[in-house]
C-alpha cells in the first residue's frame, strides 16, 4: 500500500480557533482524501458507513480495492469502546486507520493492532486540522468476506446473483443465504469489486429510512452518502 501523505492547505491566520472534535476532523480528512485521489479514480468515500448490520459503524470508509476504513477520535470522544469497534473493522477493511487527537494517541497505540496505522489529527495556527501520519497500515490477516457482502443491500445482492444466473427461488431466498452465495460465487477481489460498484451507484441515500420489515431493503438513516469521485 502507497505511503498516505494528507496535508490541508494553508489559510488565513486570523481564522477562528479549530474545536478538534470528530466532526470537525471527519470533514478535513474527507477532503484531504479525495483531494488525493487520481481524477479518474473510481473511490468511493462515505460517512458514517454501517458494518455488520448495524453492529458497528465507520466514520469514514474508502470503498475501492483495497476498502480502507477510518476511525476518528476527537478530544470529546473517549476510547471505551474501541476494542468492539476494532472487531467490526477488522471484518471488512483490508486496511484500517485510527485517526486521534494529541491526547488520545498513547492510549490509541496501546489498544489497535499493529496493523492498523495512526494518523495524528493537529490543529493548525489557522484554524484548520493538519495530519502526520505516525505510523503505516499493513494489510488486516482477518477480513470477512461474509462481512464484506453484507454491506449490500438486499436488491444489490439479488441484482449480482442475476448476473450469476441464480434465477427463480434462489433469489427469494433469506438475505442471509443470498450473501453466502455471493461470497460462495466470487473471489474476494471481485467480490470487492461487486460491493464497490453497488455502493456507488445508490442515489440518495440519505432519504431512505431503515427498513420496517429489517430484511435488508435499506440500510438505515445514519449510514451516510457516498460521495463519487
Amino acid at each position: 500500500m502507497s505511503t498516505l501523505r494528507l496535508h490541508n492547505p494553508a489559510f488565513p491566520r486570523n481564522a477562528p480557533t479549530l474545536d478538534m472534535n470528530g466532526h470537525q476532523i471527519r470533514i478535513a480528512l474527507k477532503r484531504c482524501i479525495l483531494r488525493a485521489a487520481p481524477a479518474s479514480s473510481l473511490t468511493l468515500a462515505v460517512e458514517e458507513l454501517g458494518l455488520l448490520h448495524g453492529k458497528g459503524r465507520a466514520d469514514l470508509a474508502v470503498i475501492n480495492c483495497p476498502f480502507i476504513g477510518y476511525e476518528i477520535k476527537g478530544e470529546g470522544d473517549d476510547l471505551r469502546r474501541l476494542r468492539v469497534q476494532v472487531t467490526a473493522y477488522d471484518a471488512v477493511f483490508d486496511y484500517s486507520w485510527i485517526v486521534p487527537t494529541e491526547q488520545h494517541l498513547r492510549a490509541v497505540v496501546d489498544t489497535v493492532p499493529s496493523w492498523w496505522g495512526i494518523l495524528v489529527a493537529l490543529p493548525t495556527d489557522w484554524g484548520e486540522v493538519d495530519f502526520a501520519a505516525v505510523r503505516q497500515p499493513s494489510r488486516n490477516p482477518s477480513t470477512d468476506d461474509l462481512a464484506i457482502a453484507q454491506l449490500l443491500w438486499r436488491t444489490e445482492a439479488q441484482a449480482i446473483l442475476l448476473e450469476l444466473g441464480f434465477r427463480g427461488a434462489d433469489l427469494r431466498r433469506s438475505r442471509t443465504l443470498l450473501y453466502e452465495d455471493i461470497v460462495k460465487s466470487l473471489s474476494p477481489v471481485a467480490l470487492r469489486r461487486q460491493v464497490g460498484s453497488a455502493l456507488s451507484q445508490r442515489r440518495g441515500w440519505r432519504d431512505h429510512a431503515e427498513s420496517a420489515r429489517g430484511d435488508g431493503s435499506f440500510q438505515p438513516l445514519e449510514t451516510g452518502k457516498g460521495f463519487p469521485v
